[in-house]
């Protein structure tokens, strides 16, 4: 799996592409998004529309990030969907329990 990042002034937007099902992609993006935590980000996009399949791991990790996000009075947010995405269990647990993507930063980040 790869991740782009892209700053859209307050708001990190992590593009994922390939699958979520496990090490080393999840301690990747954990990674990733602790590092943002620390750089003082705290509102993150995931955009996962290149992200076709995703485990229960990769549901743990974005679980983790939105609960360590939020521990830090941050927001964290699924972007976009793989068609297949909005099916997964991830869309009906994440996608309800985490602010609107237009909420974020302001409106700068469209994506």
């Amino acid at each position: 799996m790869t991740i782009k990042e892209k700053m859209h002034g307050v708001v990190a937007v992590l593009s994922l592409k390939g699958n979520l099902m496990g090490e080393p992609d999840t301690e990747n993006l954990r990674d990733k998004i602790y590092s943002l935590l620390q750089e003082g980000f705290t509102k993150i996009v995931v955009d996962m529309k290149g992200v076709r399949w995703i485990s229960s791991t990769g549901l743990g990790t974005l679980i983790a990030a939105l609960t360590s996000v939020r521990n830090k009075s941050g927001d964290f947010a699924p972007g976009k969907y793989h068609r297949e995405g909005r099916k997964s269990v991830c869309h009906y647990t994440i996608g309800k329990s985490v602010q609107d993507l237009r909420n974020l930063g302001s409106g700068h980040c469209k994506l």
